[in-house]
């Protein structure tokens, strides 16, 4: 656990926010008695981390970036010592420790840790669901509270995520199918799964409806990376792998959960079916809907998965088991460096603002990137936050205002995620001169220039 907080809390206030947490803060700030027309509105995402969200922030005025963050961090090191759980009760101690010592050092976890969504909660709370489905079914003769909290937490992550059921239906279907438990206690353990997936199902279709999901589709299409990444989700994050390590990932993550399926035993077996739903899920759901080969959707699946490979790590005797174990604890060391390099970090609007508010004048006017949500809606929050009321932000494709903007002669703040190769001569032909040029490094780059109008 003392890696795992090192790791998770290390940056964790260094990154601007991304676009999804600008939503996710969004969201959270409305009344709850609001909260859920705004999820129709923007999110494809149920209400329960919204709502904790909600709390963190009117209850303990959390408004930096490291405070509003701090919930997912806590959750992921306290997913550590559930893997070591988990991993025990599937495939003995070593299982667990490699399991957990992975977890600390995944890149993908390290990921949603510093994010303000709902992956990281979600992650600790179906692997509480797994241990408590496992402890139902081994004879123990407090089976029935085990198998009703399974239930309770499974009803809980499909209220923080909808594809938590495909990673937790494995293990209902086990409790269901175990003849030591009464019809009584499987019944109690499927009520309140039930009644939470009936209560939320018509915010899911209203969200599916809307079409938000396709806003990711340029990012989750079915290329031999993106596949490379969900079959390899634990080591997956925000900055682009050399494809050798992703063949590398994807290979010894789908070889642990092969072996369980082959080798394992039946609760064995039931992880490695609920490491594979998501991934599975969102292949079929490219097939017959829009394209969904992104590890946010299959990110539920990473503790299963990790169990998986502590399993088969853990079968292995005398000097193979520890190579095993040195050669996946470098790939976890490798990828989650990589994930706190300066480039990893998510497009740096708080930096660009801050800029332009150390050298704002009335009347200048910010022009944003055309079409560029990821780029854009950040520099919205950080301009609320950093510039005088009132203060233009003009969007790029707004062609319209910003042909107003170079007739009125304003001074303009001109954010770039890609800077056209004659911008400077194009601004030099309608009477500016380039005043200042700012670049910030992340996984979007952005340029900042000041256009001043020759007089």
């Amino acid at each position: 656990m003392a890696v795992a907080a090192a790791n998770f809390l290390l940056n964790l206030g260094s990154s601007s926010l991304f676009v999804d947490e600008v939503y996710s803060l969004g969201d959270a700030s409305v009344p709850l008695g609001s909260l859920m027309d705004r999820l129709r509105d923007t999110e494809v995402t149920p209400p329960a981390y919204f709502v904790a969200l909600h709390e963190w922030i009117g209850r303990l005025g959390a408004e930096a970036e490291w405070e509003v963050r701090l919930p997912s961090t806590i959750c992921a090191i306290c997913l550590i010592p559930a893997l070591f759980d988990l991993g025990r009760i599937v495939a003995g101690t070593s299982a667990g420790v490699v399991a957990a010592a992975l977890g600390a050092l995944s890149p993908l976890v390290l990921d949603y840790a510093q994010q303000v969504r709902t992956y990281a909660p979600a992650m600790l709370v179906i692997a509480l669901a797994a241990t408590c489905a496992l402890r139902a079914v081994d004879g123990r003769p407090e089976a029935r509270r085990w198998a009703i909290g399974a239930g309770l937490l499974v009803a809980l992550g499909f209220s923080m995520h909808y594809t938590t059921l495909l990673a937790t239906g494995p293990l209902l279907a086990l409790i269901v199918l175990t003849g030591s438990l009464s019809r009584r206690v499987r019944a109690a353990t499927l009520a309140p799964v039930a009644v939470v997936v009936l209560a939320l199902l018509p915010l899911m279709l209203d969200q599916l409806e809307s079409g938000r999901q396709a806003a990711i589709s340029p990012f989750s299409e079915p290329t031999v990376r993106n596949l490379l990444s969900i079959f390899g989700t634990p080591w997956d994050s925000r900055l682009a792998e050399p494809v050798v390590y992703k063949v590398v990932a994807a290979l010894i993550t789908t070889g642990a959960i092969v072996w369980m399926l082959a080798r394992g035993s039946t609760q064995a077996r039931v992880i490695a079916l609920g490491a594979s739903g998501p991934v599975i899920g969102s292949i079929v759901a490219t097939l017959v809907s829009d394209d969904a080969i992104i590890t946010r959707y299959t990110s539920i699946s990473a503790p299963f998965a990790l169990v998986a490979i502590g399993a088969a790590v853990a079968s292995f005797g005398g000097v193979r088991r520890a190579v095993a174990i040195a050669v996946v604890l470098f790939i976890g060391f490798s990828g989650t460096l990589r994930g706190h390099d300066r480039d990893a970090r998510f497009a740096d609007a708080r930096a660009a603002t801050e800029a332009i508010e150390s050298r704002w004048r009335p009347g200048d006017v910010i022009v944003t990137p055309a079409n560029n949500v990821t780029v854009n809606l950040p520099m919205l929050h950080y301009a609320g936050l950093e510039l005088p009321p009132g203060a233009d932000v003009v969007p790029g494709e707004d062609a319209e205002g910003v042909e107003q903007l170079l007739a009125q002669r304003s001074r303009l703040w001109i954010v770039f995620q890609r800077v056209p190769a004659d911008a400077a001569a194009g601004l030099e032909r309608r009477g500016y001169r380039t005043e200042m040029i700012d670049r910030y490094r992340g996984t979007v780059p952005i340029t900042l220039w000041l256009a001043t109008p020759e007089r």
